[in-house]
């Protein structure tokens, strides 16, 4: 059964998608801007003033391996008016100092994210960002969910599908695991190579290597970087020459490269299981 359909509207306040955006979702009170770290130090506060108020962020960079990151933190609005943006530029504990962009997510209606709110929001991003495997979460400590009704849980939920969506359209797929149990529509494909046991399957954003496949441990010279730095990235998911988790590789041939130790034509490695 198909999902239903969603219209997101996206304001560029620059006429730039690179560049500061806004996003909202008809018939929802969230709001979620989107907005690079160097327009955020290049211009006073007062410019962005109608964002510093409570709300969620997510700070998104890249670490020494180019693998992205994501440090997912809160900030409710204080008397003197300072709130999400005035947060992002306060320290942060740990390797939080390279980031190129925020994302902050918040309430169209004022007062209605209160502490118990913006508790359970900064927990249940910070969790589904772990357990999607997309970025590597930065953060030192899980934010604690605090206390909160189950009615005001499932209200919660309904808010954080809709900002899913919304982050997802501004170009950050970061909180939806990498393959879809539930999707049977592409075949399970095997890799065809002596003394390698691995599996994977196409998707609508490339191919992915499914856990318990495993990796061929040595490499050749014609081994890509790309390949190399998809290793990097998931090298604590890849436990005895075993993945752990599944992996997305942006096309099969790098998903072949990235199984096989050395450049290979995905189409050529990738086939139907045998029976």
């Amino acid at each position: 059964m198909e999902g239903r359909g969603k219209t997101v509207n996206l304001y560029l306040f620059d006429g730039d998608s690179n560049k500061r955006i806004e996003g909202k979702m008809s018939n929802w009170t969230g709001i979620v801007y989107k907005i690079p770290e160097v327009l955020i130090k290049d211009k006073k506060n007062d410019e962005l003033e109608f964002i510093n108020k409570t709300g969620v962020y997510f700070l998104l960079g890249r670490d020494e391996n180019d693998a992205p990151t994501i440090y997912v933190g809160q900030a409710i609005e204080r008397k003197n008016k300072n709130g999400a943006i005035s947060r992002v530029l306060e320290p942060h504990r740990g390797n939080v100092d390279e980031w190129n962009e925020v994302i902050i997510i918040s309430s169209q209606i004022e007062d209605s994210l209160g502490h118990t709110e913006i508790c359970y929001l900064e927990h249940r991003f910070c969790k589904l960002a772990k357990e999607a495997g997309r970025y590597i979460v930065i953060n030192g400590n899980d934010p604690n969910p605090g206390k909160i009704s189950r009615s005001k849980r499932d209200e919660l939920e309904d808010f954080i599908d809709n900002a899913k969506i919304i982050v997802s359209a501004m170009g950050h797929n970061i909180f939806s695991p990498v393959l879809d149990k539930e999707d049977n529509s592409e075949p399970i494909l095997e890799f065809q190579m002596k003394n390698i046991s691995a599996f994977g399957k196409k998707t609508s954003e490339g191919f992915v290597v499914l856990k318990g496949s495993e990796i061929k441990d040595t490499t050749t010279k014609s081994f890509t970087n790309a390949a190399y730095k998809l290793r990097q990235q998931y090298k604590d998911k890849i436990v005895n020459n075993v993945l752990q988790a599944d992996i997305l590789c942006s096309s099969i041939s790098l998903a072949a490269t990235f199984v096989g130790g050395t450049a290979l034509s995905g189409p050529t490695y990738w086939k139907s299981k045998k029976k």
